[in-house]
């Protein structure tokens, strides 16, 4: 296991492991829900659980909680790219791409330094080594708990980035939809649609990342309606529309169990 310090034939990974080997040997039928189809594949790959049957049911997010506001944080008057993870530098959340993005922005003059600004939220664990190396002005609004403040912020912000290697779901994706922010991301097909409801980058390649923040500022607000866009979200994370999928899947077991 890659994430345990010192790794081996017999580790901590492996134990368990064998030990849920052994356990859903003998339990009864599982049927795994994952919230993505990105997740799904992964446990479709998996040793363990490839030979169960998967349903995709996504999260859910609230209206109440998420909505459009006026731009009321004291944040300057530029372009807002807002970037955000329970903590921002860790190298799975994929910051450095983002640095690169907005650094490729820059030397092709697509935005004068002086006009971008990039607001961050979440922990960082080394603060001076990731703050020191933004090219551009910044605010750091640490971790936000409440989600009138983040409705403020993604209200605020011309694109939200998410530039993570894998994400199980992206609920930074919906939340900023919900808030009428456009999206830019390596992955989460789920959530985006390409230049439809958000810019789905090349995987890891910042100049593709460059390329759909220039596309959020300068060209999404003509292309998409942020109503829709929010409407959308609700059609489909709303929590009695994920309540219902979940219903229909319990009933379909319960039938399946009773003609066996």
């Amino acid at each position: 296991c890659r994430f345990l310090r010192f790794p081996g034939n017999n580790d901590l990974a492996h134990r368990v492991f064998k030990k849920k080997q052994k356990l859903f040997g003998h339990a009864s039928p599982l049927n795994i829900v994952a919230v993505s189809t990105w997740l799904s594949s992964q446990i479709q790959q998996s040793t363990l659980l490839k030979e169960k049957p998967v349903s995709v049911i996504p999260n859910t997010l609230s209206p109440t909680d998420f909505r459009m506001m006026d731009k009321e944080l004291s944040l300057p008057d530029k372009h807002i790219i807002l970037f955000g993870a329970a903590r921002i530098d860790d190298p799975i959340k994929g910051v450095e791409y983002l640095l690169q993005a907005i650094r490729l922005l820059i030397e092709k003059k697509q935005f004068p330094q002086e006009k971008l600004h990039l607001a961050l939220f979440g922990k960082i664990k080394y603060p001076e080594k990731l703050l020191n190396s933004i090219p551009v002005s910044y605010t750091y609004l640490g971790r936000i708990g409440d989600t009138n403040k983040l409705s403020q912020l993604y209200s605020a912000a011309d694109v939200t980035v998410s530039a993570s290697f894998y994400e199980t779901f992206g609920q930074t994706l919906i939340e900023a939809q919900a808030c009428g922010c456009i999206p830019v991301s390596f992955g989460n097909s789920d959530i985006i649609r390409h230049k439809e409801n958000g810019f789905l980058a090349d995987y890891l390649s910042a100049d593709s990342l460059a390329e759909g923040i220039r596309w959020g500022i300068s060209e999404a607000r003509t292309a998409i309606s942020k109503e829709n866009m929010r409407s959308e979200v609700f059609r489909k994370y709303s929590g009695e529309v994920v309540a219902k999928q979940y219903l229909n899947l319990y009933q379909n077991l319960i039938r399946r169990k009773v003609t066996q």
